[in-house]
């Protein structure tokens, strides 16, 4: 999706974000929009009408179990990379500065 000012945010207070994310990431967006002189146009009323289809309880939970554990791994994963990146960039400004102080 390419956006230039407006962004859109997707709620729903019966399904899960796990869910949602997961739909939206196979959803072919190309299908809902029509073709402007520059790029496929979607605006907010082609998306609050966008079909978002609602599994049965028991798929939506047998999904969940499963997809749950993932969506906790990642999350764990994004810190994890987010504190690697500060400590990458401390000991690059300390290498730096070393290699500025031997010259």
């Amino acid at each position: 999706m390419v956006t230039n000012e407006a962004i859109a945010q997707f709620r729903n207070s019966k399904l899960p974000y796990e869910y949602l994310y997961t739909y939206l990431g196979n959803f072919s967006f190309e299908t809902l929009g029509s073709t402007s002189s520059i790029a496929q146009a979607i605006n907010s009323r082609i998306i609050k009408s966008m079909p978002i289809l609602i599994p049965e309880r028991d798929l939506l939970n047998k999904y969940l179990n499963f997809a749950r554990p993932i969506f906790s791994k990642m999350l764990i994963l994004q810190k994890e990379n987010i504190k690697l990146n500060r400590l990458k960039q401390v000991l690059l400004d300390k290498y730096f500065s070393l290699i500025v102080k031997l010259n």
